[in-house]
């Protein structure tokens, strides 16, 4: 039977990456969290989420929830993080919700999950809590409101004995870690949302992982941008620079300006920045079209500071362009590392944090596994399965099955990262892994013999374009297409074609300011010069803005079938 004075009373099992440094400091009043209002020590996060925990035990009518889904449909703040922590400590499960979703997609994650509680952080400006609260109780889910902005102040702050080590009880305690821990929906690009269980097992080998491979020391503080409903945000961010004692500064969302002035602070003590590729190609592109912001923070003095202060930048969530790499590090002086993970999977690849011999970073790949994560390419056929394996990878060693320079195939994932199942979804969950156990990423990949590291092609479905006989990365194209100076957004894919088998078609958003500017015949010969032959997109259509699903992602699926019906009714 679960207890919620268990972790209260147990002494911490110590692991390999939390028995140092973190330990042997009194972290009771040490400030984890600085956010819009106010800076939280981890002796108030532990008494807020405490607190929580009762308000959730109270409107739930019992003290242990026995797993019970608590959806958290909070704001970038301290009331995301105390809310999971409070689910935690009444023995739920969080279910990860961004905010500013439209209602239809929440209702959609409550069914799914048979969420029967949701814990709905409110300021008192929302615009639409009435429709909120009507599908709430349509639904017959507890709506149990957290004001942000007051809540913090009500809370008595009780000074607790070694809060920190009874926040990581709860990842740390064997009987915690078999538990689930989280569900995160995936983005919907191909089918509906599907709800990833990650174990607090999962999480925290990921949380290890982490900070094992990039070296991550309570003297870090972290300069967070991310949404929280995503493992991103939430997990490789929040959970691990909590977890590891650190310090996190949150931004209630991504601005670039705030996020130039933050890392150029010389007193702030930031040192630590992890971003999407769009935030990278948005700070360069704020960076290179402000004077004002050049003329304050010129280029010399922007790595001056870096080489000061800044010890790690990470890029992850999908590939970075060539071209906004290269920009980043004339600017800063660094070299972005970039990585590669799913909601699925943890920390699936990650480029060296420390450079060294043959262990370089290179920009457009995803460098290798980390912890006891083992990936292998699988040669592409109609059964992607376990038939036949190109090479098989872990963190130090290689073992190649064939012995082509050209390893290209499906990446496969396995080790103990990787989630447990897809949500009320058995059969979806058997078809992702292998006969003999390995995730299968439904993404294809390059292992570069030279390099020894791997490359993200793109998704197998709809980025790896059949033409001419080639195989050729959509992605791979986007990047290039992506330096185009009067180019702001951009989608490859490939068209059914009776001659070519199919034909590269680019879906262009062009800058505004740049429209009237575009010339279709000086784009195609641009192209030329840039990409192989058989590289250089056959058709494109220039539109107004890029159509996304409600989670942000662009479904090529979708537009594949759109567009190949709209050519062939031409032809």
């Amino acid at each position: 039977m679960f207890s919620v004075k268990t972790y209260f009373s147990k002494i911490p099992r110590l692991t390999r990456h939390f028995s140092t440094t973190p330990f042997r400091l009194n972290l009771s009043d040490k400030v984890f969290l600085t956010d819009k209002y106010d800076k939280f020590t981890f002796n108030q996060i532990f008494n807020l989420s405490n607190k929580l925990s009762q308000n959730l035990s109270n409107h739930y009518e019992k003290s242990d929830l026995n797993g019970e889904k608590i959806a958290v449909l909070c704001s970038n703040n301290y009331t995301y993080l105390i809310s999971c922590l409070a689910v935690w400590m009444s023995n739920g499960v969080p279910l990860g919700i961004n905010k500013n979703y439209p209602n239809n997609l929440i209702e959609y994650f409550i069914n799914d999950s048979k969420c029967k509680l949701v814990i709905n952080g409110i300021t008192g400006q929302e615009t639409n809590s009435h429709e909120l609260n009507t599908l709430l109780d349509k639904n017959k889910v507890i709506n149990l409101e957290l004001n942000e902005s007051t809540f913090y102040k009500e809370i008595p702050q009780t000074l607790v004995s070694n809060p920190y080590e009874k926040i990581q009880n709860l990842l740390n305690l064997d009987e915690m870690r078999q538990k689930e821990g989280i569900i995160l929906y995936t983005s919907g690009t191909s089918g509906p949302p599907k709800g990833v269980v990650l174990t607090r097992s999962n999480i925290l080998r990921t949380i290890e992982t982490l900070v094992d491979a990039w070296k991550i020391s309570s003297n870090d503080s972290l300069l967070h941008v991310l949404p929280l409903n995503h493992v991103h945000g939430l997990i490789y961010c929040l959970l691990t620079y909590l977890y590891a004692g650190c310090h996190v500064d949150m931004l209630p969302k991504f601005d670039a300006q705030k996020v130039w002035h933050k890392l150029l602070d010389k007193n702030n003590g930031i040192n630590t920045f992890m971003g999407v590729p769009t935030v990278y190609v948005q700070l360069v592109n704020y960076y290179l079209n402000d004077l004002e912001l050049q003329k304050k923070y010129p280029v010399d003095y922007i790595k001056e500071i870096f080489r000061s202060k800044i010890r790690l930048i990470v890029s992850g969530s999908a590939p970075l362009n060539v071209k906004t790499h290269r920009e980043w590090d004339e600017i800063t002086g660094y070299k972005i590392l970039e990585r590669y993970g799913m909601t699925e999977i943890g920390l699936g690849l990650s480029n060296p944090y420390i450079e060294s011999g043959d262990r370089k970073r290179v920009a457009g790949a995803v460098g290798r596994p980390y912890g006891n994560t083992r990936v292998r390419i699988v040669e592409p056929n109609e059964d992607l399965d376990s038939k036949h394996v190109l090479v098989e990878s872990g963190p130090d060693d290689d073992k190649f099955f064939e012995k082509s320079e050209f390893l290209f195939g499906e990446l496969q994932v396995k080790g103990d990262m990787v989630f447990r199942e897809y949500l009320n979804k058995p059969l979806q969950t058997k078809e992702t892994f292998s006969d003999d156990g390995w995730f299968k990423t439904g993404d294809t990949a390059e292992f570069l013999k030279d390099q020894k590291i791997y490359k993200l092609i793109g998704r197998t479905s709809v980025d790896v374009i059949k033409s001419g006989g080639y195989k050729i990365s959509a992605l791979d194209i986007e990047k290039e297409l992506l330096g185009h100076e009067m180019i702001d957004d951009v989608a490859v894919m490939g068209l059914k074609d009776p001659v070519w088998g199919q034909k590269i078609f680019a879906l262009i958003v062009l800058k505004d300011v740049l429209k009237n500017k575009f010339n279709l015949d000086e784009f195609k010969a641009w192209c030329k010069r840039r990409l192989p032959k058989q590289s250089v997109p056959k058709l494109v259509k220039i539109i107004q803005k890029m159509p996304r699903n409600q989670l942000g992602k662009v479904n090529k699926k979708e537009l594949i079938k759109i567009y190949e019906q709209e050519y062939n009714s031409k032809e």
